[in-house]
């Protein structure tokens, strides 16, 4: 396996600093909002990207990259823990929640919970404001295939937060 040297590392700190939003963003999606297991997951990607630097092609969008590498490891991450044995631990940090508007978020990010990988993807990049153009050419399918699952999302997301 072959490190990045100084000048890609300068390069690499630069480039994750520009585009770290877009992977908090990811780390949250992923992790159910818990800031532990999102940064542990922010630190699983930085090194994932570290690691994968020198195999990253300049000429190409850093951001998609490592939007592609962030998705992959979150997803890798969150699969993993759907079959490890779930445990709730009561501690004095956990809160309750106090209104109706943070109760609907929180039914929200379950629903979320439950979507796919490829589902969830598609959600982050549409909430992300990105444009259904370059969401259809990251999926490989065309502008109107993506309305139209951002449509069932939509239409599944509404069913499951109004089961809860």
């Amino acid at each position: 396996m072959q490190l990045p040297n100084e000048e890609s590392h300068a390069e690499f700190t630069m480039h994750l600093q520009q585009y770290e939003c877009t992977i908090l963003k990811i780390c949250l999606l992923f992790s159910h909002h818990d800031n532990d297991a999102a940064h542990d997951l922010y630190q699983e990607i930085v090194y994932q990207l570290w690691i994968s630097y020198p195999r990253f092609h300049k000429d190409r969008s850093f951001e998609a990259w490592a939007r592609r590498i962030a998705f992959n490891t979150a997803a890798k991450q969150w699969r993993k823990l759907k079959r490890s044995p779930k445990f709730e631990i009561i501690s004095p940090r956990m809160t309750l929640i106090d209104n109706e508007k943070d109760e609907m978020l929180k039914m929200l990010y379950d629903a979320i919970d439950l979507l796919n990988d490829k589902d969830r993807k598609l959600l982050f990049l549409y909430l992300d404001k990105m444009p259904l153009k370059k969401i259809a050419s990251q999926f490989s399918t065309t502008e109107t295939a993506i309305k139209h699952r951002i449509h069932k999302i939509k239409t599944e997301l509404t069913k499951l937060v109004d089961k809860e």
